[in-house]
């Protein structure tokens, strides 16, 4: 399952959120790095919506891909981007959100497994460790200066049913 080919619309979604990133150390804020990119991406600058509760320049955007559009794969290929273009750093702690205990599971075993091309693209930011939320309690300052930590649990604030 490692020989996956994006499909356009999958690069263009990840060609956007580099775009964005490299715009959010090139403009002012995250608010004016937003329109900016839109308008570069799409002729017309969309409102930026920042996270209510969060700092004005903590960077915040969504992504819409359609039932079955690779959601799972988008984001793991975004830890490297997240990495290299907004944080600028080797490794970093990453927390995954899921709608779904069974759903936690299978990303888990999936995020896991090194022959899965989710795996295959969360390895692009280097050395990863993937952790459920009762692992990371005693994750160790090792691991987190030595990889990149993904951290998945469910939370049924997400919007879906658990």
């Amino acid at each position: 399952m490692s020989n996956f080919t994006p499909k356009t619309y999958q690069s263009q979604v990840l060609d956007s959120v580099e775009a964005y990133f490299k715009a959010c150390h090139e403009l002012p804020s995250p608010s004016i790095a937003f329109t900016a990119t839109t308008e570069r991406l799409w002729g017309r600058g969309s409102p930026y919506n920042p996270l209510s509760g969060f700092p004005a320049d903590m960077p915040y955007f969504c992504l819409r891909v359609p039932t079955g559009g690779g959601k799972t794969w988008l984001a793991a290929k975004s830890v490297q981007l997240v990495n290299t273009h907004l944080l600028r750093c080797e490794h970093s702690v990453i927390l995954w959100l899921v709608p779904s205990k069974p759903i936690r599971e299978q990303t888990l075993r999936a995020l896991r497994d090194r022959q899965h091309s989710y795996h295959t693209a969360l390895r692009e930011a280097g050395t990863i460790t993937v952790l459920d939320l009762e692992e990371a309690k005693s994750v160790t300052r090792a691991t987190l200066d030595t990889s990149t930590t993904i951290i998945v649990t469910w939370s049924s604030k997400t919007g879906h049913p658990s």
